[in-house]
């Protein structure tokens, strides 16, 4: 684990606003890139805070114990939650000076992140002809479930 660097996050803010006014294409600057992934780590840091509550979610999805149209608006819901306390996180210094990053995020937030795409990919287009079919959406996210379990007893 690490402290989160909230020195660096403070720069970089105060730059972001000048290369806002500067800058067209705020993507092809290091510096701002740089602050998407400070604020990313926090993100990811709050998934991997509420690991247990999305297993269990999965768990029931998996055990067939809940729907697939319920296991996506809950799964989605939950992200857009924890979307939400990691913006009142990166708002907060006092808090982000005590805020701790495990070393080992990069794994789950893009194995996380495949299972939150593949919900909305399924969720936005169920109605449709390309609608991804419940055995495709079934075995995508068992697949990305047992390769994240290993963080569960972490």
């Amino acid at each position: 684990m690490t402290k989160f660097n909230l020195p660096r996050y403070r720069q970089l803010l105060a730059k972001e606003d000048s290369l806002t006014n500067k800058t067209k294409d705020l993507f092809d600057h290091p510096t701002f890139l740089e602050l998407l992934s400070l604020e990313s780590t926090v993100e990811t840091q709050v998934f991997y805070n509420q690991k247990n509550n999305y297993f269990a979610l999965i768990q029931k999805y998996l055990g067939k114990t809940i729907n697939p149209n319920v296991f996506r608006g809950q799964f989605i819901g939950m992200v857009k939650e924890d979307l939400k306390k990691s913006d009142k996180i990166l708002k907060n210094f006092e808090e982000l000076s005590t805020f701790w990053i495990d070393l080992e995020l990069d794994d789950f937030s893009s194995l996380f992140e495949n299972i939150y795409e593949t919900c909305l990919y399924a969720f936005e287009f169920e109605d449709q002809d390309d609608a991804m079919p419940e055995d495709k959406f079934r075995d995508s996210i068992e697949n990305f479930f047992f390769k994240i379990q290993k963080y569960l007893n972490e």
